[in-house]
């Protein structure tokens, strides 16, 4: 499985998966309820979001390399925050809509710096550990088997789009780069379709391997 993960030594990379994806969950929260709760804090709020968005690429990757990964990470999604922005803009006006699009944004840097900085195998393992106390609650824990969920189940699915978040990244990296050795007009139709080909084709071979080993 292709990871998001990359290896370093900072505080962040030796901070617990539990503690990491609680932390992220009740900022998350925070981001989402402090500005219907407190209008007047939205500006703050969004600034707030980013500046410790962009603090986390330091403290988990140093000024240089943190700087590079976040630029490219900007650029890897620019036009969805300029989407997101020109509707807010109709919607809301100009003050609301980059607050608004602020908090995402820094709610979004904040998600690559967890998956950057945890292995699969550990948020998985934090997603057994949190539902395996349910399945022993009387009435809950049987309806949560009796429609399919269970601890291991969702650990797996967690994992497996986990790493094909990066496999997929990595297969649209190398469809420009070959496009551009080829001198492929850079269009989004050009790299666009053979990923979805590609992407496909990775679902195909993912549920031949998990029907191969008996897994439904």
């Amino acid at each position: 499985m292709i990871s998001l993960y990359i290896a370093g030594d900072s505080l962040l990379h030796r901070c617990p998966a539990g503690l990491k994806l609680a932390v992220f969950a009740l900022w998350a929260l925070g981001l989402t309820l402090g500005p219907a709760l407190w209008p007047g804090l939205g500006s703050g709020v969004a600034a707030l979001s980013v500046a410790v968005a962009v603090s986390a690429y330091v403290v988990a990757f140093g000024v240089g390399r943190g700087a590079r990964m976040l630029l490219g990470d900007l650029r890897a999604l620019w036009w969805f925050y300029a989407v997101l922005l020109a509707f807010q803009w109709v919607v809301l006006g100009p003050v609301a809509a980059i607050a608004s699009v602020g908090r995402v944004l820094g709610l979004v840097l904040a998600a690559q710096i967890v998956t950057r900085t945890t292995r699969i195998a550990a948020m998985v393992a934090v997603a057994e550990a949190v539902l395996t106390p349910l399945m022993r609650v009387p009435l809950l824990g049987p309806a949560l088997n009796r429609v399919g969920i269970r601890p291991e189940r969702v650990g797996l699915a967690m994992g497996l789009v986990l790493s094909s978040i990066g496999h997929l990244r990595a297969l649209a990296v190398q469809i420009r780069h070959a496009q551009a050795s080829r001198g492929v007009r850079m269009t989004p139709w050009a790299w666009v379709l053979p990923l979805l080909v590609l992407a496909f084709k990775h679902a195909d071979d993912v549920g031949d391997a998990l029907a191969a080993r008996g897994i439904d």
